[in-house]
């Protein structure tokens, strides 16, 4: 009776060794099963072992002893279909064959063992051919392996790539994918060796009159071609066949690929050698091979997807840290601007009421110099001669000049922190009429410092209409808009630079630009596409988080305007704030009022102060 010799390791599954021992019995077989590391004998009735390609040095060991012995045991390695990725030398290892671990042990093994004992070149030609379709079998299912953890549809088409060229000697491949407008691109071709993969999808086209992917049609259909060389309509979709193949032998197979939700595609297989894989004849695996290479595909584009919406979500996220930044500074701001507001206002009154009293003291003074020389000259003469000595005269009028300007600058503080207040803001926004020359100079506040070093400011807003909106986001634009137009120009010629503001109303008068230029160093055409996006910028870092623009935008548009800009490398940049004049985003006013307004104080409380101080001083009416 024969026998087989099954040498199995603690993963083979029982049930499979079942299912082989009670097949080879029912032919007339006896299998002994043999551990891992158990020596046996090989009798004269043993014509085949059966080893677990796990344990390798198993294999080779017993590989040497059946060359050794007789040659006519086969030899033969098992492995799962997870494991196939180890079959690619078991060759070299000396095994005469390949066979899955599956309920199909047994009969795999008698058909090898019936081919091994039949005689004449047929019988060893298919033997020949079981074995090397068993193993480009083998081979092609790794792929199910490789393309389940690609990332990307450029890992999918290297993976079937490197694949197929390991399976044909001569291997051939291209793939194509249908753009919108029908237009087919040829992504990857595999030829003579070489392989060229079009990277990012960059478009290539088939030329004209080539033909265009049909409408319609069976899903992943399958396109077997003999001669391959001999027949045109094939070459359109290998187009380096010709210099790949020497002669006109060689066989290729044309598939469709249409899983639901990808792009449509048609993939070439072939093979250029003159006893092409017989792979290309089996039909139904070519189709389940289009199957599976366009699940792929759907789950890398899935997977593309996914990927980006998670950098959209840390972007996102970025944008909310910034946000809460900028909230608290913008709370910080309004604290501060409160505690300088009250005691600015108070030194304002102050210096109002010391400005008086500076007139009475110079007017009493020269007064009093004009009563003593006529009255007691002499008396006069000496006071004269103080006065000089003192410099007096140059005194009095200096400390009236030394009070305007600190009336004047304590008024510009009193406006900054107005101006700060109302960028701080929130909360409710309230949209009022909006009068744009008095809203774009209390913007203007707060940068004219930095801009005498860079440009000249110029405001051409006359005869120019209100506008019914919300003044403290348009001033926030306005300002960020007027920082980023200043900060385009080196410091050190503002005579030579200017930033203009002005406005243009529309011919039916319902809309209005509000235009701020500036003579910069302008926008280069690759920045211009990136500039509204979220933290780009092109500042160094530090001076800059690249949300100036993205957040000016989202503002006009809530204001129920567009944000626009043209620029000229080298020549300048122009941002364009269009507006309604009357915007819908808000309801119609009841009564007519402004938005965005703050008073200085009232003459009653600058006597209030004025009160205040002589109390204070002992000062009797």
């Amino acid at each position: 009776m024969s026998e087989v010799i099954m040498v199995f390791d603690p993963s083979f599954e029982s049930s499979i060794i079942d299912g082989a021992s009670a097949a080879l019995n029912a032919a007339g077989v006896r299998l002994r099963r043999v551990a891992a590391g158990e020596d046996f004998e090989m009798g004269s009735d043993v014509v085949a072992v059966v080893v677990s390609a796990r344990i390798r040095d198993e294999i080779k060991k017993i590989a040497s002893a059946v060359r050794v012995g007789s040659n006519s045991i086969l030899l033969i390695a098992t492995v799962t279909p997870g494991e196939v990725e180890s079959v690619a030398g078991l060759w070299a290892c000396g095994v005469d064959g390949v066979a899955l671990e599956d309920p199909n042990l047994g009969a795999d093994i008698l058909l090898r063992m019936h081919l091994a004992n039949a005689k004449g070149p047929e019988a060893s030609m298919r033997l020949r051919q079981l074995e090397r379709e068993n193993r480009d079998m083998l081979a092609l299912m790794r792929l199910s392996e490789g393309v389940t953890s690609a990332k990307s549809a450029d890992e999918v088409l290297q993976g079937m790539v490197q694949l197929w060229r390991e399976i044909c000697p001569g291997a051939y491949l291209a793939y194509w994918e249908r753009e919108r407008g029908g237009d087919w691109q040829l992504i990857a071709e595999l030829a003579a060796g070489a392989v060229v993969l079009n990277s990012g999808r960059r478009e290539r086209h088939l030329a004209a009159g080539e033909p265009r992917a049909p409408e319609r049609g069976p899903v992943h259909a399958c396109e077997r071609v003999e001669a391959p060389a001999t027949r045109p309509h094939f070459l359109r979709w290998a187009p380096s066949w010709k210099a790949a193949a020497s002669t006109t032998a060689g066989a290729a197979a044309l598939l469709s690929l249409r899983s639901a939700g990808a792009t449509p595609g048609k993939l070439v297989l072939g093979d250029t050698s003159v006893e092409p894989t017989p792979l290309l004849e089996r039909e139904p695996v070519l189709r389940s091979l289009a199957s599976l290479l366009g699940a792929a595909l759907v789950r890398a584009a899935h997977h593309e997807q996914v990927r980006q919406a998670y950098q959209q979500l840390k972007t996102t996220q970025r944008q909310l840290v910034h946000a809460e930044k900028f909230a608290a500074m913008g709370l910080l701001s309004a604290e501060v601007a409160h505690e300088i507001n009250n005691p600015a206002s108070f030194v304002i009154s102050n210096l109002s009421v010391l400005e008086e009293y500076t007139e009475a003291v110079v007017e009493y003074v020269e007064e009093a110099g004009r009563l003593t020389m006529s009255r007691a000259p002499m008396v006069g003469l000496e006071l004269q001669a103080l006065h000089e000595r003192l410099d007096l005269k140059y005194i009095l009028g200096d400390l009236h000049h030394l009070l305007e300007r600190s009336l004047g600058g304590m008024h510009r503080i009193h406006q900054i922190v107005h101006d700060l207040r109302l960028m701080a803001h929130e909360g409710p926004h309230e949209p009022g009429w909006v009068g744009l020359p008095q809203l774009v100079d209390g913007a203007l506040t707060l940068v004219r410092h930095d801009a005498s070093r860079r440009a000249e400011l110029c405001v051409e807003l006359q005869d120019t209409p209100a506008v019914y909106t919300d003044a403290n986001r348009l001033s926030q634009v306005v300002l960020n808009l007027v920082i980023n137009a200043l900060q385009s120009i080196e410091i050190g010629h503002p005579e030579a630079n200017q930033v203009t503001i002005d406005a243009v109303v529309d011919e039916p008068g319902d809309r209005l630009d509000l235009r701020i230029s500036d003579t910069g160093s302008g926008i280069s055409d690759e920045d211009m596409a990136l500039i509204f996006e979220p933290f780009f910028t092109t500042k160094k870092p530090g001076k800059g988080t690249g949300l100036g623009l993205s957040i000016s935008r989202d503002l006009v548009r809530s204001l129920g305007g567009e944000l626009r800009v043209s620029s000229q490398l080298g020549v300048g940049t122009t941002m364009t704030i269009e507006l309604p004049i009357r915007s819908p985003t808000f309801k119609k006013p009841d009564r007519m009022g402004e938005s965005g307004t703050f008073d200085m104080p009232s003459s009653d409380e600058i006597e209030l102060a004025r009160m205040r101080w002589r109390n204070a001083a002992g000062v009797q009416e």
